[in-house]
């Protein structure tokens, strides 16, 4: 080969190397610059995040917010999953209380930080930590009745408690109904009621009884007439307890004039009978109006003989009976 033909030869590998290192080179500098750029994308990411979970944190504890914006707050911090925020709700719980300056008509500011504390315990389940559900018992137990629908104390006990399924809510409540303050055994009957409980031994299902879908149209000035009105009205499908006689023959008093025009006797048992701090219980062909004391003794006997068998169902947030 002629030294020409040595020369264009030679040329030809140094052209080859330096392509091939310009195409080497730039791309995994490139590709250093892009793993950078990554990084600093989940920084910031994160740190939105943070700031966002910091703004929820303040807004659940603010007295300050809206009362339901303050709820959405802690579901949704309960829905980001992140266990980092755990420490911080709860420190929440540590709160200062409100003072009576805040309540107003219809309005109990310590009632509502009781429900917002309600909704921590939920939101720390959510995020796997149980270690404050002892607290649920004792809210109830101070629960007020200023409150009322979406804000009422125990309708968000009962919720909660269905959510987080733990049967040491439950147990707690049973127990308080022996509490020697009718009030607490008032507040743990009701929540009982509302979850739902199978087996329940009060507060069930009246639409197998006939007469009940009856309507019926009656004056009444004493809950003495109301009640002996309401068993001569229904032919026996309705009847008193003991308790319940006791109560309208010591504490009946004049009402002014009041009259129920077609009624269904199964809207004054589920929807009168509360207001009048009254329960029921299913019994054979007809129900027995009682008292909160009586309803729960029934529940004292239902754990007796329900209590070991009680499991949750997840799924579909319910309690059940174990097969």
């Amino acid at each position: 080969m002629s030294n020409i033909g040595r020369l264009f030869g030679l040329c030809a590998a140094v052209s080859m190397i330096v392509a091939a290192c310009q195409a080497t080179g730039p791309p995994q500098e490139k590709r250093g610059d892009l793993r950078e750029g990554a990084d600093e994308h989940e920084d910031r990411k994160a740190e939105m995040s943070r700031d966002a979970n910091n703004t929820l944190l303040w807004n659940a504890g603010s007295v300050e917010a809206d009362f339901m914006a303050r709820i959405r707050a802690l579901q949704e911090l309960g829905h980001t999953r992140d266990r980092s925020l755990i420490p911080a709700l709860k420190e929440l719980l540590g709160r200062p209380s409100p003072g009576p300056e805040l309540s107003a008509k219809n309005w109990d500011a310590q009632a509502a930080e009781r429900v917002i504390d309600l909704h921590i315990i939920e939101s720390l389940h959510a995020l796997g930590d149980d270690s404050e559900v002892h607290r649920i018992v004792g809210l109830v137990k101070q629960a007020g009745t200023v409150l009322t629908g979406p804000y009422n104390e125990l309708r968000n006990a009962a919720s909660v408690i269905a959510a987080v399924g733990r049967a040491e809510a439950v147990v707690g409540l049973v127990a308080a109904t022996a509490d020697l303050d009718p009030v607490v055994v008032r507040n743990a009957v009701v929540v009982l009621d509302q979850l739902a409980l199978p087996a329940a031994p009060v507060h069930q299902d009246v639409s197998r009884i006939p007469r009940l879908s009856d309507s019926v149209t009656f004056t009444h000035h004493t809950l003495k007439e109301e009640f002996e009105g309401l068993a001569s009205l229904s032919h026996g499908a309705i009847t008193l307890s003991p308790g319940v006689q006791q109560l309208v023959a010591t504490g009946s008093y004049d009402r002014q004039s009041i009259r129920r025009e077609s009624v269904k006797l199964s809207y004054i048992v589920e929807r009168i009978l509360p207001v009048l701090d009254l329960d029921y219980f299913v019994q054979d062909d007809h129900i027995v109006i009682c008292t909160y004391a009586e309803a729960g003794l029934r529940w004292r006997d239902w754990w007796k003989e329900h209590g070991g068998d009680l499991v949750y169902q997840g799924e579909s947030a319910t309690f059940a009976l174990r097969k």
